[in-house]
């Protein structure tokens, strides 16, 4: 309801160049942690260039250059039930999911956990070994969890 009576007071005011779109405002929760992560792992590099004014994608490469993917391919990496599409820094893109939750905690399917059902919280310290896991193929990675496992048992 709160949606709809704010598009309506949208469309009565009306669009002018006085009075733009703040930028980033129209984003979605994908956009705007997507658009976050972009200019925190990679202000450094395209620093320069961005001051300059707009940076073409042709030149954005690595993991940022999305080919045919979209941005909820990158964005979800490393939550459960969710293909590893890129190569993104795990810790930073966990971050900012849960830092979108605490400050939006209304929005996704449950209220109260956010977008990403993060609570606005770090994702778990425990699961760190597995998240630098992620690049190594399946059957390593199986390999090395089950010996992990046998030596808990064992001390």
């Amino acid at each position: 309801k709160k949606l709809i009576l704010k598009a309506g007071e949208l469309l009565r005011q009306g669009w002018s160049v006085d009075k733009p779109t703040p930028i980033g405002a129209n984003l979605s929760p994908v956009g705007q942690v997507y658009k976050a992560y972009t200019w925190l792992a990679h202000r450094e590099k395209y620093r320069s260039a961005l001051r300059k004014g707009l940076l073409p994608l042709r030149t954005v490469t690595g993991e940022m250059w999305m080919g045919n993917r979209f941005p909820e391919e990158f964005v979800y990496n490393g939550l459960p039930n969710h293909g590893k599409k890129a190569a993104p820094d795990l810790c930073l893109l966990g971050a900012l999911r849960a830092s979108f939750d605490a400050n939006f905690p209304k929005l996704g399917v449950k209220e109260g956990i956010g977008w990403f059902g993060t609570g606005g919280r770090l994702p778990e310290k425990g699961r760190r070994r597995q998240r630098r896991l992620m690049g190594v193929p399946e059957r390593l990675r199986r390999r090395y969890l089950k010996r992990r496992r046998r030596r808990r048992h064992l001390n």
